[in-house]
């Protein structure tokens, strides 16, 4: 299936005249280590609390907490790129690119999404399309 989605999302940006980058690790599989999530201005950190998943011990709420933040990081780094990656190639005048979301009817309507995740992108060629169809 997966290779199913790439090839489709690499035929929608051919037609579309448009750049397409896969970036391994961007996906699903991105980590998110709770180290990472530790600065000094954390009030949880002050307190000596480390958030865990819950296959490694941590509770349901921290579980979702630190699913969130890998689900919000890849849409803060597809806008990153977004922004960077005309400068990186030279394009005069700060052009910044599109980018697109993959959330779908489904999980809109039932709520079954993070807020400021892939269901908040610039588009979203795929969001009135249901589960099954997309």
């Amino acid at each position: 299936m997966r290779a199913e989605i790439f090839v489709v999302a690499w035929l929608l940006f051919f037609f579309l005249s448009a750049l397409h980058l896969f970036l391994p690790g961007a996906g699903a599989t991105a980590t998110v280590s709770p180290a990472s999530l530790t600065p000094a201005w954390c009030a949880w950190c002050a307190a000596g609390f480390t958030p865990r998943f819950r296959a490694h011990g941590g509770t349901d709420a921290e579980n979702l907490a630190l699913q969130n933040v890998q689900a919000r990081l890849r849409m803060v780094l597809s806008y990153l790129n977004a922004q960077l990656l005309t400068t990186a190639q030279g394009v005069s005048g700060g052009a910044s690119l599109l980018v697109l979301g993959s959330g779908n009817v489904d999980e809109c309507l039932r709520g079954y999404l993070t807020k400021y995740d892939c269901s908040s992108a610039d588009i979203n060629p795929i969001g009135a399309l249901s589960f099954f169809e997309a």
